[in-house]
Parts: C-alpha cells; structure tokens; sequence
C-alpha cells in the first residue's frame, strides 16, 4: 500500500479513464493506493514537475501518526520492502497466515461495518472472477460472526476497472467498485481492509490454485472450503439470454468454441494449430466452431460470434454458456465455462493446470509437452491434437 500527497490539481489519462487529483491542504497523505498503481501513476504523467507533485509519504510514518481501520487476512505491510529485495535476487520473505475468524473479534458488538479490498484481484476477468468465489466465502466468515451487514468495496486499478465491474455486477457480494488511488479520508473511514498489493511479488503466487491462493490472503483456510464452494458463479440477464439465443439461432444450431488468444502473447495458439484444430473439431463432433473475438477464418464451418459476444460481458458470458463445449488456452473464458459446467479441454503453455482449474470437474487441462523448459512457441509443435479433440469427445455428454 501506498500513501502519497499531491501538491497540486493533477489530471491523468490512464487506461482510457481520465482521474483528477485533488491538492493537499498540508503536508500529510491525501490518497491512498497500490504500489503498482502507483509506480504507473507517476510513469503516466508526461512532465517532471508533475510527477515530482507526488510525493510519497512513509508506509511506517502514517500509520503511526493515524487511527487506521483493521488490516485483515494475511499482511501486505512493508511490500515496498518486499519489492526491492526480490529486484536484488533475494527470496521473498514468508507472510504468515492470519486467520480472519479471529480477526473478526475487532468487530464485537459491531452489526454494520465498512470493509475494503485495495487493489482488488488484479486485472483480469479470470482473476475478478476467482476472486469473487472466495468473496462468496469471507461473506459467510462475516455472517458466522454475528456481523448483520458488511459493505464490502473493491478498490482497483484503471487497468481492471471495467473488468472488476462488469464480473461483480454478475457475481454479486461486492458493494461498491472503486478506482484507485482514493481520498485517505475513504480509507481512515473503513472499519478494516484487504491489501493486496504486489499479487505477483507473493511467495505461494506460483504454488497455489488461485482460488486457494486467494481465499488464504483473505484469510480463509482453503481446507476448509469444500470442492464446489471453489467453483464460480455468474447470474444471466434473461433478456440478454433471450437476445443472445434469438441471435444465434440463424448461425448455428449446435456450437464448440476454439479460442485461440489471450491477454498475453505467450499463451496465444499458434494460427496453423489453430486451423487444424478447427478441421479436427469439425471432423469429430459434427459441430460448427465458433470463435468470440475476431480471428481468420481457417475453415468452412467456423463461424464468428464475436459481433454478438462483444455486445457486453453478459453477451459474452450467454454465448459461453450456450456452447456445447470448449477448447482454450489458459484465458479467462474457462473460468467463465465452470460457471455453467461447460465441457472443456484446456491447452496450458506458461503453468501447470492445477494452478488455475483444480476444482472446475467439467475442465480437463491439457499442459504443451516441455513446459517451463523452453519460449512456449517452440512447444505447440509438440501438442499432440488428436488427445486435444479425444480429450474433449470424452467428455461430451451422449446424444
């Protein structure tokens, strides 16, 4: 977390959101934010005396000199810290577990509290999503412990404001999405927070399933969740779902999507794989292929849904849902098709599957052969395509 004052009117432009920071009346903070946000704050203004405007105020030396709510689950303090030490090639320092059912007993006597998740669960629709799941948790943590009503806002980057917005006004348990940095006058009137800050900097980031990894910076033993609390859920709009199906009934009867790309460049599926495994899916379903975002056309019954998928992220979530099956590489896409039990087969080229698709039972994760040991373009020659589409005829209902 960081505390910085502005020392005067400063306008940015990030992410296609514009955001006006206020001056300070002294010399102390006047906002709150993430590191990162922070760091991209201060790298998008265009001169030098603006970005000397900001001034960041010791961690250490605020929350001595201030009254500050509740930091719950597992402590992000000192990430600053943590940042330059792993630049220099340290090894991250353990961050101890911080059970939030103890931590509920600052809140005895309490029925109403105000509770904040500064930097939300990152960027991704994926992430948003898993992070709502294990919400969906702290909610019941909260509820246990006599709390009547807890607000519950998630204060996020520009970079993920749409993304968080669109999946909480889907999922639920979220009241209020906010972008950082905010008035620290917002955060002295919490009643406790979530930081967290520098997900990628976090020692178990790269040894735990997300959900797992989540609900323990929450705070939440994740053996004590059972498997299909893990799951995620989306509630559809029934006229979009209408819309939706009135949309697609001229393309296609029956539809398994192919999608091929995703936020980064290294998961993306190679196009020549991507056309043989159009012809294949073809040859073994009888299914029309259908692609969400614009791609080439590759093959005769491909079809493109994307006009109808980029509606809204409800639009995109319908077409989701409304398909027979799906092939991907690691994107957010099979998160959203574990929300409807989706059958599908998903080609992992950066991590292992049972980081992000342990507890989805309708997800069957495919890893390219030699992953981690080479760039995972060199790797997709190596996928074996007919155990892709066998994988997935498995798993297909029966007619």
């Amino acid at each position: 977390m960081f505390f910085f004052r502005s020392k005067g009117r400063i306008v940015v432009e990030r992410h296609g959101k514009q955001q006006e920071l206020n001056p300070a009346r002294g010399e102390d903070a006047n906002y709150v934010t993430s590191m990162y946000d922070f760091i991209e704050l201060r790298s998008s203004l265009a001169s030098p005396d603006a970005r000397r405007a900001l001034s960041r105020i010791s961690e250490d030396a605020w929350f001595a000199g201030h009254d500050a709510p509740k930091e719950l689950g597992i402590s992000n303090r000192g990430e600053f810290a943590r940042k330059k030490a792993l630049d220099q090639g340290q090894p991250p320092p353990a961050m101890p577990f911080r059970a939030l059912d103890n931590q509920m007993k600052n809140f005895r006597g309490k029925e109403t509290i105000k509770l904040a998740i500064i930097n939300g669960f990152g960027v991704g629709v994926g992430d948003n999503l898993v992070g709502m799941t294990a919400i969906r948790e702290v909610r019941k943590r909260l509820a246990a412990a006599g709390i009547k009503q807890a607000s519950i806002e998630l204060w996020v980057r520009s970079a993920g404001y749409d993304n968080a917005a669109a999946v909480c006004d889907m999922h639920g348990g979220i009241d209020r999405v906010e972008m950082l940095p905010v008035p620290v006058e917002r955060f002295k009137a919490l009643d406790g927070y979530w930081d967290l800050g520098g997900l990628k900097d976090r020692p178990t980031v790269s040894r735990r399933s997300t959900v797992d990894f989540f609900l323990e910076l929450l705070g939440v033993d994740p053996s004590g969740v059972t498997r299909d609390d893990k799951r995620n859920q989306l509630a559809l709009s029934i006229p979009v779902v209408k819309e939706v199906g009135d949309a697609t009934l001229g393309l296609s009867r029956r539809y398994l999507i192919l999608h091929p790309l995703s936020r980064s460049l290294g998961r993306n599926m190679p196009a020549e794989v991507f056309g043989d495994l159009c012809a294949r899916l073809v040859k073994a379903t009888g299914m029309d292929v259908a692609t969400v975002v614009p791609v080439p056309n590759m093959h005769e019954r491909q079809i493109d849904l994307s006009a109808i998928s980029g509606r809204s992220f409800q639009h995109y979530c319908t077409v989701v849902k409304n398909a027979s099956a799906l092939v991907s590489v690691d994107t957010s896409i099979y998160h959203i098709g574990d929300c409807f039990s989706v059958p599908s087969v998903v080609i992992f080229s950066t991590v292992m599957p049972e980081l992000r698709a342990r507890y989805y039972p309708f997800v069957e994760g495919i890893p390219l052969p030699g992953l981690g040991k080479a760039d995972p373009l060199t790797l997709w020659p190596s996928l074996d395509l007919d155990y892709v589409v066998q994988t997935l005829v498995e798993r297909l209902p029966l007619d």
